[in-house]
């Protein structure tokens, strides 16, 4: 978490720094320069030494620093001289993943040589000899290392990004505002439900169940697979649902909607993902891994759910023997499980749109979309057999990563009834590219697009995940989860019709608090998207 912060401060001082025609100072190793077109500002970087350790005003950091009032000053300071608390190896690990070096890239384009090209080498060197430093990994110190007399800051840049920053959450509350408009129009339309008289879905329900681990083995790919099962206790087969999920999380991250499920009598099976999971991270950090994800990772998570699908087919004795009706699977998925999701529901892996994109122009073109270069990671994948499952009749995801690696060509394959849910204020896969668009393309007349204005990336039970994902209210969110999925996978895996009721804009309307607004669509037209632009 302190690393998260300090790159926070980091982001926040250069992104504060695109007003600094106007206002604020910039960086150096002997200066640093801020370029803005034709006009430059500079400053040394003894005059920050002495401001940011003995609140010194040197006469050309006065001119910047009247801009500032105390409270930024002190900011200012505090960003300058905190450390970070991240050894030279550790960075070292994470600069030359290739996940990192394709983020390092972007910040590049930011932060420059003397010369004006891009300074992501030069960081990296700075980065980890700044690490090694006695005093720690400083702002002030990466400046210093960095290996040009100037660190030039490319304001322009920066104020491209600030600026689609800020028309991407535009469009997006534009979108989401419009399509609360048609849903209210619907339910006025449409015979009213109420509700409370209705169970509540939020609730557990009655039905007791038990859990058991299994120790996977998968020898033809070397895949370790713990697999965490609850089981309704039942009579006859019970239908179940598998729980794939993000990228660098672990399956106990939403143990609260799997125990959900099974008290309804839907069986559920978190699965470990190996080779991108927290432990996979956690083994770069400690120099144990070469990369934040094995190479194969896009076509191994898949083929791990289906593993763990022959597996349960296969038990004739013990206590899971005819045990899960395996002709009608679910699975859920978040982030990276829902790219997981869809591949085994259907959707078809874009190979030529990757590799017509996955670019160092695409990589600046899209520097606001930060999941951009995990889909372009897909590229290191091996794709030579179909990853769908025909045993995986519907999907729920939930802030998954769909715009680059399918497309509206890889998106337009799915037959299978499709749950998607984005929250407006995602930083990691935003709403309007990675959901709501990628929402047009589906095809499956059972289809639902839930959106929670305010919502983040991460609404997992987790230590591991930082706050800063997990927007305003995440207990709400996953009980919107709970409830929403629970109607979605009692309908279209369990076969209970009467919970089809549940699965439309009246009771998102119900359910949705002013902490957290939640607006549920069947249909999204391109001229609405084309009005919120």
């Amino acid at each position: 978490m302190k690393a998260l912060h300090w790159f926070r401060n980091l982001a926040l001082f250069l992104g504060g720094a695109a007003p600094l025609v106007f206002s604020a100072p910039t960086l150096a190793a002997e200066d640093v320069t801020l370029s803005y077109g034709l006009l430059e500002l500079s400053v040394s970087v003894a005059s920050l030494e002495g401001y940011a350790t003995d609140n010194q005003v040197s006469e050309e950091l006065e001119f910047y620093l009247k801009f500032l009032n105390e409270e930024e000053r002190r900011d200012l300071r505090e960003i300058l001289t905190t450390p970070l608390d991240v050894s030279a190896v550790t960075l070292s690990q994470v600069l030359y993943d290739p996940l990192g070096e394709l983020w390092l890239d972007r910040l590049g384009n930011v932060i420059q040589t003397a010369s004006r090209q891009n300074g992501a080498r030069g960081l990296r060197g700075a980065l980890i000899l700044a690490a090694d430093d006695e005093g720690g990994l400083t702002l002030l110190n990466l400046i210093r290392r960095f290996p040009t007399p100037t660190l030039r800051i490319n304001s322009v840049e920066i104020l491209d990004v600030v600026n689609t920053v800020v028309d991407l959450l535009d469009q997006t509350e534009t979108a989401i505002a419009m399509l609360h408009t048609q849903t209210n129009t619907e339910i006025a339309a449409t015979e009213p439900i109420d509700y409370a008289q209705r169970p509540d879905l939020t609730q557990a329900g009655p039905v007791s169940w038990r859990t058991q681990t299994l120790e996977l083995r998968d020898l033809q790919r070397d895949r370790q697979l713990p697999v965490d099962l609850y089981i309704p206790q039942s009579n006859a087969p019970v239908p179940l649902v598998v729980i794939s999920h993000g990228f660098a999380a672990s399956r106990t991250n939403f143990v609260d909607v799997a125990q959900h499920l099974a008290s309804y009598g839907i069986a559920v099976a978190a699965i470990e993902h190996p080779g991108s999971n927290f432990q996979q991270v956690e083994n770069l950090l400690a120099g144990n891994a070469s990369a934040a994800m094995a190479p194969n990772e896009f076509v191994d998570r898949p083929q791990d759910i289906s593993y763990l699908l022959d597996y349960l087919e296969t038990q004739t004795r013990g206590a899971l023997t005819h045990q899960f009706d395996l002709n009608s699977v679910g699975v859920i998925g978040h982030s990276f499980g829902g790219y997981t999701a869809l591949a085994l529901a259907g959707a078809q892996l874009n190979v030529e749109q990757l590799e017509t994109r996955c670019t160092s122009d695409l990589i600046e073109a899209d520097s606001v979309n930060i999941s951009i270069p995990l889909q372009c990671l897909a590229l290191q994948s091996q794709f030579e057999h179909p990853l769908q499952d025909e045993r995986v009749k519907a999907a729920f995801v939930f802030n998954p990563i769909t715009s680059l690696v399918f497309g509206e060509a890889g998106l337009g394959q799915l037959s299978t009834p499709i749950l998607m849910v984005g929250g407006s204020a995602d930083p990691v896969a935003p709403a309007l590219t990675e959901q709501i668009q990628p929402f047009t393309w589906l095809t499956p007349s059972d289809k639902y697009l839930a959106l929670m204005q305010g919502g983040h990336h991460n609404y997992a039970q987790s230590e591991t995940l930082p706050d800063e994902l997990s927007g305003p209210d995440p207990t709400l969110a996953r009980e919107y989860l709970k409830a929403l999925g629970l109607a979605f996978m009692q309908t279209h895996v369990a076969g209970q019709s009467n919970y089809r009721q549940f699965l439309q804009a009246g009771y998102a309307q119900y359910l949705s608090r002013e902490s957290l607004p939640l607006t549920l669509v069947q249909d999204v037209s391109l001229e609405t998207l084309e009005a919120s632009r």
